[in-house]
């Protein structure tokens, strides 16, 4: 059995059964037990002898039976060593006192044990026994506060017997135990135990509270409500756990709550180690986890790992973003880091890293709160709320998707305390506000119309350039003027066109570089050549097909480019064309047809050359034989049409009629024939001469071949043969019995007048003759005339009787009258006006008029001598 002197803050248990004697420890693997709850001094009286043996951190490692042993003190199972004994030597098992520790007869042994700390700088104990001859020393006294490992005096103690066997059985009998000290007290009002609450799991970013109970009785369903003073124990079991405020804890109302914090993730026992008033013995503390039923095993409380999650939303780059910063569990981030981290500033350490790209060479980084945040770990003060949730002011001047990282290492009593953003948190995209296109300075036609100076030609190329921009301003109306670059900013397949601005209605303008791929670059800056197809003013268009992490990037207009005007004209499908082959009179409208187009660099059609684009001047021109005379001021009528969708046609037929729309005009005095009078086209662009019309091959002012001397200025359309003619009527006399046949001939000029033997195309009407005595009348119904007292039969063609509508034959058809059967003189007029075609062209006031004379006639008195001439 023990003798065993304890704290008196600390409630009574029993340590290892077996050789410790109820005082020292067992630490086996497969048997571990604690030694005596506040054991400071333990003294066996050994029958069997492992006293010495077992039992402590220090032992005699021999079986001494029949002997005292002295232990100090110790805790849970570290301590208790061996001190000293009654064995002088303990090299070997054996017996040490003689006679034995105990007596089985009738005389029993009178042990007495002193303690004496009257000298508080030591503590002396000595053991003497009586068995029937008086009292003899066993144990000299000796100072235990200055052995090995032994704590410091308590202030109270409490004397404790304990007794323990291993595998055997043993009877223990005392009697006449007295205990005489200077000073004592009863033991008191106890505490049955001491019940412990919590919430069952916390977090290690947040103190957790427990309720210390000190019970009255066994249900706990009374308290003592005197002052308790209690000293908290606590495993951390790696968990870095302490109690706020200390583990010493006095309280009044049978109850007080206190913060537990474990800054580690793992699990962590707590416990009552020692009170005042103590607890009674065998008292077991307990704990009630989650409002559930009190047990030692809830005493064991898991404190979870615990971080920040990062939110900040996507926006446009260099946009303020508001972002948040909470502290919860990392596990369910619905449990908050409260009230660890409610309504208080954290210095809380905040990186950042580009994800995609995954670099930024142009050195723009994340600032948060208005510090610059980049890879190195910046700690900033933040001011988190009663959720635990702080704000971040979060800028990212460029593009890309970046992730910010967040880091607490706790201090004092957070000391241990790692808190860190989790591995996917914090990513977010910053897009450009849009894309800015521009050109050369000259480029850009503020007006959009046609009043703006020429920019290029059509298909010509110009230097382009293209910027993704960052956002500076709501409601920002133009991204391209002041606005910052991102330069971080790549994607592919960036479609390229453009919009119409000017003429109205046009179509838009195709480009000759399709598509471009954004890449990274300084100030965001893509430089590329472009070229517009079309006449006209438009917008520059890029278009992004794909998205930029599943955000669309608008659609970007330039400001208004141009004027683009033609690159050239081209003449084609050109014919001229008249009412007769081979030849057209002087003055005679015949046909000119062709089309000209407005082109572009690559030949195709600028449909937008027409209304106030359209501001060419077409001209016809004249040369006969390249003799180098211009004829152009003889050119009477010229076509005339609109520009529509970049053609001007000027067509042969006007339904099945030939278009009449060209007229070479006869001088005043007859020439001759111009055999090869040549036509052409001339265009002014009105623009300075920049759009010509291709192929030139003519030069009416140039004697010769113009080709050759590079010195056109026109395009040939055609030539034909024009002649100088008139149609000439003839006075013929016959007898009145006989039908009179008179000559209507076309002739032309050729040094003299001739039949003009190629015309097979002038028609005459007799509605078209004027006869000129007023008795005289012609009826067209029955295609008569009549006079005073008949009528005869009248008639146009090379045949008799004619008809009233004749076309000549190689120049020539007769007016026919039928015999008057008396002297008849019919005088006549052709109208050329009323003729068909109205042959003006033919005109010759001296070749107009004739007379048809029948039989006895004075004649025209101006005619000397007439005869007929046959052919």
């Amino acid at each position: 059995m023990a003798l065993v002197f304890s704290d008196a803050d600390v409630s009574p248990w029993p340590g290892a059964f077996g050789g410790p004697l109820g005082y020292g420890f067992i630490d086996e693997k497969n048997n571990k037990r604690d030694g005596f709850a506040g054991g400071w001094l333990g003294i066996g009286l050994d029958e069997y002898g492992n006293f010495s043996k077992e039992g402590g951190s220090s032992n005699q490692g021999k079986r001494l039976q029949q002997s005292v042993t002295i232990r100090g003190s110790g805790k849970e199972r570290s301590g208790y060593r061996y001190l000293t004994g009654t064995c002088s030597d303990a090299s070997r098992d054996r017996t040490c006192l003689s006679p034995a520790v105990n007596n089985t007869k009738d005389a029993n042994y009178l042990y007495e044990i002193t303690y004496d700390s009257r000298d508080p700088s030591q503590a002396l104990v000595s053991v003497r026994r009586d068995t029937g001859s008086g009292f003899v020393t066993l144990v000299e006294p000796f100072d235990v506060l200055r052995q090995t490992g032994q704590a410091p005096l308590p202030e109270k103690f409490m004397i404790s017997l304990t007794g323990s066997t291993g595998a055997s059985h043993n009877i223990h009998e005392l009697d006449n135990i007295e205990v005489c000290a200077l000073e004592s007290s009863s033991v008191g009002t106890l505490v049955d135990h001491f019940e412990l609450v919590h919430g069952g799991q916390g977090l290690t970013c947040s103190p957790e509270q427990v309720t210390i109970r000190a019970c009255a009785n066994k249900a706990c369903t009374e308290l003592i409500t005197e002052p308790v003073t209690v000293h908290l124990s606590l495993d951390n079991n790696g968990a870095a756990g302490q109690w706020v405020g200390g583990a010493d804890v006095t309280f009044t109302g049978g109850s007080v709550t206190v913060d537990l914090r474990g800054n580690k993730p793992g699990n962590v026992t707590i416990g009552v180690a020692s009170s005042e008033p103590g607890t009674k013995p065998y008292s077991e503390t307990l704990c009630r986890a989650a409002g559930g039923s009190p047990s030692a095993d809830s005493c064991t409380l898991t404190f979870a790992d615990s971080g920040f999650v990062v939110e900040i939303p996507d926006g446009y780059a260099n946009e303020p973003l508001s972002g948040l910063l909470k502290a919860v569990k990392k596990d369910d981030t619905s449990q908050r880091c409260v009230p660890g981290f409610a309504n208080v500033t954290k210095n809380v350490a905040l990186s950042s890293r580009y994800v995609l790209p995954n670099e930024n060479t142009f050195g723009n980084q994340v600032s948060i709160n208005g510090s610059v945040v980049g890879s190195s770990p910046v700690t900033l003060p933040l001011q988190f709320n009663a959720q635990g949730e702080a704000p971040l002011a979060v800028r990212y001047p460029d593009a890309g998707q970046v992730q910010v990282s967040a880091r607490y290492d706790g201090t004092g009593v957070e000391s241990g305390l790692e808190m860190e953003s989790q591995e996917g948190d914090g990513i977010f995209v910053t897009r450009p506000v849009g894309l800015c296109i521009t050109t050369e300075d000259e480029g850009v036609c503020e007006a959009g119309d046609v009043s703006c100076n020429i920019f290029r030609k059509a298909g010509e190329a110009f230097p382009m350039t293209i910027r993704a921009m960052a956002w500076e301003k709501v409601g920002d109306n133009d991204i391209c003027s002041g606005n910052g670059t991102t330069p971080n900013f790549e994607m592919a397949n960036i479609e390229l066109g453009s919009e119409v601005v000017a003429p109205q209605g046009g179509v838009n303008a195709g480009v000759e570089l399709k598509s471009y791929h954004h890449q990274r670059a300084a100030g965001s800056l893509q430089r590329m050549d472009q070229s517009l197809d079309d006449v006209g003013v438009f917008r520059l268009t890029a278009t992004p097909k794909e998205t930029y992490f599943g955000y669309t990037i608008d659609p970007a207009h330039s400001e208004p480019v141009g004027r683009i005007v033609p690159w050239d004209f081209a003449l084609s499908e050109a014919e001229l064309n008249s009412t007769c082959a081979n030849f057209v009179y002087m003055s005679q409208p015949f046909n000119s047809a062709f089309i000209l187009s407005a082109r572009n660099k690559m030949g195709g059609v600028t449909y937008n050359y027409r209304d106030e684009f359209a501001k060419s001047d077409i001209t016809l021109v004249a040369a006969n034989q390249k003799s180098g005379e211009d004829l152009s001021e003889r050119i009477a009528m010229s076509p005339s049409d609109q520009w529509a969708a970049g053609l001007y046609q000027v067509k042969r037929e006007d339904g099945e009629k030939l278009l009449l729309n060209t007229r070479f005009d006869r001088g005043d005095a007859p020439e001759d024939p111009l055999i090869a009078l040549e036509f052409g086209l001339r265009i002014d662009d009105r623009d300075g001469g920049l759009s010509q019309l291709v192929d030139l091959d003519m030069n009416p002012a140039l004697t010769g071949d113009c080709v050759e001397r590079d010195a056109c200025d026109a395009k040939l359309l055609g030539q034909y043969e024009l002649r100088y003619g008139r149609l000439k009527v003839a006075t013929e006399q016959g007898v009145d019995s006989e039908p009179l046949a008179l000559k209507q001939e076309v002739e032309f000029y050729r040094g003299d007048w001739q039949l003009n033997e190629l015309d097979y195309c002038t028609s005459l009407d007799l509605s078209g003759y004027e006869f000129s005595d007023p008795e005289q009348s012609y009826q067209a119904a029955s295609q008569s005339l009549t006079f005073t007292n008949g009528s005869i039969g009248i008639g146009l063609g090379n045949n008799a009787p004619g008809a009233s509508l004749a076309q000549v034959a190689a120049g020539l058809t007769r007016l026919h009258l039928g015999a008057p059967k008396q002297p008849l003189r019919v005088p006549y007029k052709v109208d050329l006006s009323q003729q068909p075609d109205q042959p003006l062209w033919l005109s010759d006031p001296d070749t107009l008029e004739g007379v048809a004379i029948f039989g006895n006639s004075r004649g025209n008195d101006r005619i000397i001598y007439r005869r007929e001439s046959f052919r």
